[in-house]
């Protein structure tokens, strides 16, 4: 009986959130929400926490108007696997803290991140997880990123 039927519109066709792969280190609501501080922040994001249910966190205390959340490195290092970064929606975050860096620009973020940290692995020939952080970081400012 739909053999003719057709879409008209779908602006928000989409997975909004997928399975996330366990990292040496698993970002949190509170980790974003106090906009906590990692020796190996590899960006920022500033992306509202758009879930529902709305966190007890944000019901009780809104979010400053110039608010920021830090991104560790470590999330874009899988727990058991070598040889391999994460990037975009399936970095380690927790459901809550995943609204904030499952979006576009985090997105872009962790794909500059896990891109150029690739490429100096393969240059120093050191696995992902033995990286030094403090290089990559300084690597990522001189590329313009916002740590």
């Amino acid at each position: 009986g739909f053999e003719n039927a057709y879409v008209l519109d779908c602006p928000e066709i989409c997975t909004r959130e997928t399975r996330h792969i366990q990292g040496e280190y698993v970002l949190n609501i509170d980790d974003v929400f106090l906009s906590r501080e990692f020796k190996d922040t590899i960006g920022k994001g500033s992306h509202p926490i758009d879930i529902s249910p709305i966190p007890d966190v944000l019901q009780k205390h809104p979010l400053p108007r110039r608010w920021s959340f830090n991104i560790p490195y470590r999330c874009l290092v899988p727990k058991k696997i070598d040889n391999l970064l994460l990037a975009g929606r399936c970095i380690s975050t927790t459901h809550e803290a995943s609204g904030c860096t499952r979006v576009t620009v985090q997105c872009m973020i962790t794909g500059e991140a896990a891109g150029t940290a690739a490429a100096m692995c393969v240059e120093k020939n050191v696995k992902p997880r033995n990286l030094d952080t403090n290089k990559l970081r300084r690597k990522l400012a001189e590329q313009g990123v916002v740590l």
